[in-house]
């Protein structure tokens, strides 16, 4: 009976695992670059929303009411829209998410509030921009 001889058929054996295995890593390797190509859009695309605006609490005074004024910088090279603020004060927080201001690029604004604060009292702020909370800034009341 003829047939194929030992060594041949493990030739063809490791012809065809070097073959699946050459065929796997080039499939892995398209992959690769596409879901690489798309991460490094959406990254960029993330910088871009990120740089184009920076929004800080500059400072805050307190006016001749007794209510805080806040302070807003925007150190972005794009205009912003301030939507909200939160506010905590000596264990009570006030929260106001109906403010429309326009901060534009490179500028900073002032915010008037209803909140008062005592001398000397830790205040900690929050900005509500353009849908997103910024940090929170811990001031000393004037």
């Amino acid at each position: 009976m003829k047939g194929i001889s030992p060594v041949i058929a493990t030739v063809l054996l490791l012809l065809m695992a070097v073959a699946s295995v050459g065929g796997a890593w080039v499939w892995y390797q398209r992959q690769s670059a596409v879901v690489g190509g798309k991460t490094e859009e959406k990254i960029s695309e993330q910088v871009s929303q990120q740089t184009s605006a920076s929004v800080s609490l500059a400072g805050l005074y307190k006016r001749s009411d007794g209510n805080l004024t806040l302070l807003i910088n925007n150190a972005g090279t794009s205009a912003v829209n301030i939507t909200g603020f939160k506010i905590t004060s000596g264990g009570s927080t006030t929260v106001n998410t109906s403010v429309k201001k326009q901060l534009n690029s490179q500028s900073t604004a002032e915010l008037a509030t209803t909140v008062t604060c005592t001398s000397s009292k830790s205040v900690t702020v929050q900005l509500f921009v353009a849908g997103i909370s910024t940090q929170d800034y811990t001031e000393t009341c004037p």
